[in-house]
Parts: C-alpha cells; sequence; structure tokens
C-alpha cells in the first residue's frame, strides 16, 4: 500500500508465533517476528545480530488470529512476501527459553523435535539448525552459505528429547 499498517490476513487457525518477511522489489533483509519479542523488535534472518527495536517492521502490533500488520521498513509501496507460522499440537512449537550456561533440558513441546532452528535474541550469535536425522551434534547456520559443522557432543545441542531438547553450554545456545 505504500504506508505502514496494512492488516494482512494469515490463514492460520490462530495468531502466527513466527513469521519470516521480506520486501520483494528491492535489495533488503528477512525480518523475522517471533511472538516472545512482540511487536516491536525484530531478528534479521540474514544476520547474527541481537534483537533489534523497531516499531516500523511490524508497526507496533501484534498478530492476531486473522491478521499481522507490516510497517513503513516492509511496505514502502512494494511487494512482500511473508511466511507464517503457528503452534500446532504434536507437530510445531515456536518459542523462547532462557539459557543457564550450563546443560538445560527444554520441555514442554509435547511431541519429540525432528528439526530445530535456534537463535540467541541477546547477542551476535548465528542461526542454528539442528535436525534428528544427522544428529544433535551436526549442525547448520541459516544465515551462512559455510558447510555443516561438527560440535562436540554436547557443545551445542546434546540430544532430541521425547517432550523437547536438551541444550550443552555453548555456542550461543545456552548462554
Amino acid at each position: 500500500t505504500g504506508s505502514a499498517g496494512p492488516s494482512i490476513g494469515h490463514g492460520l487457525s490462530s495468531a502466527p508465533t513466527f513469521i519470516i518477511a521480506k520486501t520483494l522489489d528491492t535489495v533488503a533483509k528477512w525480518r523475522v517476528f517471533q511472538s516472545s519479542l512482540g511487536g516491536t523488535k525484530y531478528l534479521n534472518f540474514s544476520d547474527t545480530d541481537a534483537a533489534g527495536t523497531s516499531s516500523n517492521i511490524w508497526n507496533d502490533f501484534t498478530p492476531t488470529a486473522t491478521v499481522f500488520q507490516v510497517g513503513s521498513d516492509l511496505s514502502p509501496s512494494s511487494s512482500v512476501i511473508a511466511y507464517c507460522f503457528n503452534d500446532v499440537a504434536g507437530f510445531s512449537k515456536m518459542g523462547s527459553y532462557t539459557g543457564n550456561g550450563s546443560t538445560q533440558s527444554i520441555t514442554g513441546l509435547g511431541f519429540q523435535p525432528s528439526w530445530l532452528l535456534i537463535k540467541n535474541m541477546d547477542s551476535a550469535r548465528g542461526w542454528q539448525m539442528f535436525d534428528s536425522s544427522r544428529g544433535a551434534n551436526q549442525l547448520l547456520f541459516a544465515n551462512s552459505n559455510s558447510a555443516e559443522s561438527s560440535e562436540s557432543a554436547g557443545t551445542s545441542l546434546s540430544s532430541f528429547d521425547s517432550d523437547g531438547f536438551t541444550v550443552g553450554s555453548g555456542n550461543g545456545v545456552n548462554e
């Protein structure tokens, strides 16, 4: 629309808990909404930056069960693409946890995850991806073109558990 604040229907069964959006017509970063950050903070999917604050990304608006909004940073007379995700019981869960600096079990997912995307929101760390097929000690960085990395057992992700996962003590997943 060329102005901030258009309400956009997302078609999900509940409010999105994770959105990845990008302006298509200009060189721009992928912006990320995560529900624990709220409508004034964002992450950049292509960067390692900590969470930033701007009402111009999500229009200072928390998504509802039917719509989300984009601010002027995402809608200056341009087409925008957005991928919206919500929690689905037994299948997917987006959220946050607070690291404690040592091995820590994250529970309450309601299922054993097979894929994880983890980003430290407080410091400049990469977007780490893990999957159960390759094992907990193998990771890829979503914001990098680097090769797969093998971590020492328990450093990043220790295990995929029946109701969550266990993180180790390092590499930005538990600081």
